[in-house]
């Protein structure tokens, strides 16, 4: 189905709302910095972003359910005269993102809370670990609920110039770790992904660009767009649509059949 998307912009040409048949989103941005976004509310729910004073770095990112909001109707027309009401972000969010950083500005612990991973059981906390090229080499998940309760660890390896050459996964309750190991040709492209007994020869394009892999084929064209993905046993076909400034405007799916339309301001 064909619809409409129209955007606003801020005097300092950030986005300021897009509004659409799923409702209007609008985004709000710091006082001191307009480039920072610190708000984003939807016909549901509110992302909160917090920052660190003087590095600017991400410290929170709260997920907040919205109620008696009658745009909470898929479609609705947006009432700004109508406040909308929020469930207690320090109570009860959906979800929140707690990041500590450390003195490189680098991520080095994740703490996941709030409904959804209560609910889920899902590990709560993240701690990340660099070698001295600022890659990741390590990501350990720790949860303390059950079924999930225990420690998930993954670790990674690089060739000299940044290339994954293995990942590993080590489960709670598992006795070996899961290993993937990755060989990269003089392009700098996986040319091998071998994960257990099932190994894959990723080809590409003289133009760099994916066209096979284990699972899929990718057809470009001449602009390097991607145009479709098909399965390798033909159960399904995603083909993309472009207009003239490389905007897509088509995603078409064969099976199961489904066609989403996108229409683009000139303007923009």
């Amino acid at each position: 189905m064909d619809h409409a998307i129209t955007y606003t912009w801020t005097d300092h040409h950030q986005l300021a709302s897009v509004k659409s048949l799923a409702g209007e989103f609008v985004y709000q941005y710091a006082e001191n910095n307009p480039a920072l976004l610190t708000q984003m509310t939807s016909p549901v729910h509110r992302v909160e972003t917090a920052r660190e004073p003087k590095r600017d770095l991400i410290t929170e990112v709260r997920n907040v359910g919205l109620v008696g909001n009658p745009q909470s109707r898929r479609g609705a027309e947006p009432n700004p005269e109508v406040e909308r009401k929020s469930v207690s972000s320090v109570v009860n969010p959906i979800s929140s993102y707690a990041y500590t950083n450390d003195g490189l500005g680098r991520r080095a612990q994740i703490a996941k809370t709030g409904a959804a991973f209560e609910t889920l059981s899902f590990p709560q906390t993240v701690g990340v670990s660099y070698n001295e090229r600022g890659e990741v080499v390590g990501a350990d998940y720790v949860s303390q609920s059950a079924p999930a309760k225990g420690a998930a660890s993954y670790r990674y390896q690089y060739d000299a110039i940044g290339n994954r050459q293995r990942h590993s996964r080590q489960a709670p309750d598992a006795a070996k770790p899961e290993i993937t190991t990755y060989e990269a040709n003089a392009l700098n492209q996986y040319q091998s992904v071998q994960s257990g007994p099932s190994k894959e020869h990723p080809t590409h394009d003289l133009d760099g660009n994916l066209v096979e892999n284990a699972e899929f084929r990718y057809e470009w064209d001449s602009e390097n767009r991607l145009i479709a993905a098909e399965k390798k046993d033909r159960t399904q076909r995603v083909t993309y649509v472009y207009d003239s400034l490389s905007r897509l405007v088509a995603r078409r799916a064969q099976v199961p059949a489904r066609d989403d339309a996108r229409t683009w301001d000139p303007a923009q």
